[in-house]
């Protein structure tokens, strides 16, 4: 008779194998699959545009 090997361990061996699922610009596979991708990628590229002008305004401020 085999045994089984109870499913934490077999996804803890799984992972130190295979490493972590990757994932391409760090969007899940769910995100890809159902079209949310472009919409994260949109909203991303918006925070580091608006992060970027907030920091330069700030350091101009600080430098006056």
């Amino acid at each position: 008779m085999a045994t089984t090997a109870s499913l934490p361990s077999v996804l803890a061996t799984r992972r130190q194998v295979f490493g972590a699922p990757l994932c391409i610009d760090n969007l899940t596979p769910a995100d890809v699959c159902f079209g949310g991708a472009e919409a994260i990628l949109a909203e991303r590229k918006r925070i580091k545009r608006d992060t970027i002008a907030n920091r330069r305004l700030q350091d101009q401020l600080q430098a006056a």
